[in-house]
């Protein structure tokens, strides 16, 4: 390759050949970089409102508790219910005796076998205790419905603070895409500040002020990063969900779940909370 052999030549050559390098690793790792976010934008999960919610209830602990107490509770009102069922007890009992015994009729010892035989049947019924056992089913009753309803004022707490968890990430995404959007195009500005001040067309200190706006903008990002995260590690404690890296949520929007701009009237919204209630 090299047909020069003093060493001023040699050295070109050598110069020549590390700059070829540098440029083919330079290109390496730009497209390790590209494959790398590709992967990353594959792996990501998108998380929508009914996934939130849907794992909230899944995964909370104080609502299986609440559960698990409102199967107790049926369990309870269920034997007392049968506490007025009869009680039926059937009993059998055979016998048999082979020997010497004394036969009553001839009164004298006879040699034979004697087989003997009981048979019984009871039946028990609770017809009145002083209304103890009316009373102990109403308060089963109470106790059920009070269980059921714990259980569902629980997952409606739960619904409404992962809502509101999962509204106020999904602002801090669209926060976040808006300043990065000013912010590359303050640095596009700035780009062609610099043409303009080199030129002679501008002052520096419009440059100046470009760059102090751009400063400005990479903090408010940092700190719209920092809360998006924050929000983001809230909604996932309330889901239970320890999954926390490559999470991105799907604003209602998109999916048709919640449209702002078409809610009901107020007074719609509570009679249907009401009857939803059962108040």
């Amino acid at each position: 390759m090299l047909k020069r052999c003093d060493s001023r030549g040699f050295y070109i050559g050598i110069a020549v050949e590390f700059r070829d390098v540098k440029i083919t690793m330079k290109y390496f790792f730009l497209l390790m970089i590209t494959i790398l976010s590709f992967g990353n934008l594959h792996s990501q999960q998108q998380l929508t409102l009914t996934d939130c919610i849907n794992m909230a209830l899944k995964n909370s602990q104080q609502i299986q508790e609440s559960a698990y107490q409102q199967k107790f509770v049926g369990i309870t009102l269920q034997q007392a219910n049968m506490q007025r069922l009869p009680n039926l007890n059937v009993s059998v009992r055979q016998g048999q005796n082979t020997g010497r015994s004394f036969d009553p009729f001839s009164n004298q010892f006879i040699n034979q076998t004697i087989k003997t035989g009981s048979y019984g049947l009871d039946l028990d019924m609770n017809l009145f205790s002083g209304m103890q056992l009316t009373n102990t089913i109403k308060r089963n009753k109470a106790n059920l419905y009070a269980a059921e309803s714990d259980n569902e004022a629980a997952k409606n707490l739960l619904v409404l603070s992962v809502t509101r968890l999962f509204l106020q990430a999904v602002s801090n995404q669209k926060i976040i895409k808006a300043i990065r959007l000013q912010l590359n195009t303050t640095k596009e500005q700035f780009t062609n500040a610099e043409k303009r001040l080199a030129a002679g067309v501008i002052a520096e200190s419009q440059l100046a002020d470009l760059q102090t706006q751009i400063a400005t903008e990479e903090i408010n990002l940092a700190n719209a990063i920092n809360n998006f995260e924050l929000g983001k590690l809230d909604l996932l404690l309330a889901m239970n969900y320890s999954e926390s890296s490559s999470i991105s949520f799907v604003p209602p929007s998109e999916t048709g779940l919640l449209a702002l701009t078409e809610l009901p009237a107020a007074a719609t919204v509570y009679k249907a909370a009401l009857n939803f209630l059962r108040i």
